[in-house]
Parts: structure tokens; sequence; C-alpha cells
């Protein structure tokens, strides 16, 4: 076992709090702790963006704020979420962002036990009600949008 997925196994649900919200992205199930969101708003559809990458789902206008939106399921390396008519509005170093996703499930109180690690940009995964849920925090959250920036100016002529 290498040493990043013990680490993994061995965090405790301090580390993510004990309130997360659960939401769905494509097929798969996502638990974000609290701590991070901002809000979430009820949307039609965000701006287009000409030129972004398809991972970005458009921008919003929030209180006076532009505000990107990402469609999480493309983040997470899943199918698109084009019915997205939810955004989670999170703050990550300072910075607002919208996370587009298909439905949220709950507020959870329960505090999360992750249990190991997986291929995804959570990097963690915890089991709850019988089913795995991908525990994305804020450093996770934000290396996965890195590696999206970093992905997408590989493949745009500059």
């Amino acid at each position: 076992m290498d040493t990043e997925k013990r680490q993994a196994e061995s965090v405790d649900s301090s580390a993510f709090g004990d309130r997360m919200l659960l939401f769905k992205a494509g097929s798969r199930r996502y638990a974000l702790p609290l701590a991070i969101v901002v809000e979430v708003l009820d949307i039609a559809a965000p701006a287009m963006v000409p030129g972004a990458p398809a991972w970005v789902a458009g921008m919003i206008n929030h209180h006076g704020r532009v505000i990107p939106v990402l469609d999480m399921g493309m983040l997470a390396g899943a199918a698109a979420s084009p019915g997205a008519a939810q955004v989670v509005l999170v703050e990550l170093a300072g910075e607002r962002m919208g996370l587009a996703v298909d439905q949220i499930e709950s507020l959870e109180e329960a505090a999360l036990k992750v249990t190991g690690a997986v291929d995804g940009p959570g990097g963690r995964c915890a089991w709850y009600k019988g089913e795995m849920l991908e525990i994305f925090d804020a450093v996770a959250l934000h290396k996965a949008i890195e590696g999206n920036i970093e992905r997408h100016a590989s493949e745009v002529d500059v």
C-alpha cells in the first residue's frame, strides 16, 4: 500500500467536519464539507463563456459579483451535467465559484469516516448509508480545478 493511500485511509471525519452537503453529479454521489459551502442556488442556465473548456458551465451574477460555474460532473471525470439546475456556491482560498450539480440530496449532520482512496479528484471516499461517496475537501477540489486548467492549456494552441 502506498503512502498516499495510507494517509487517505488514516484521515478521520474531523478533517471534514460533521456537516456535509450530499449531491449527485452524473452517476456519482459526492459530499462537500459544509464549511466551504456559501449557498445553494437554483438557476436557469449560466451565461456561456466562448472558448472556455467544456467543464466550465458558464458565469452567473451573484449579488453584483461575476462567479464562474464549473460542471461538477465533468470536473470529476464523469459525464456532463446538462440538466443541472442547482449551483453550489463555494469559497476556496478567498475565491468564490459555483459547482453545477444534478441534484442536491441532503445536508447530513453525521460525521463521515474516510474508508479509502479513489481514483478521482476528491481522492477519498466514505461509506454512508450503504453507498460510497466521494469526498471533496477544499484542497482536493482546488487540485481538480488546477489539473483541468493545465490539461486545457496543453490542448489549446497559445
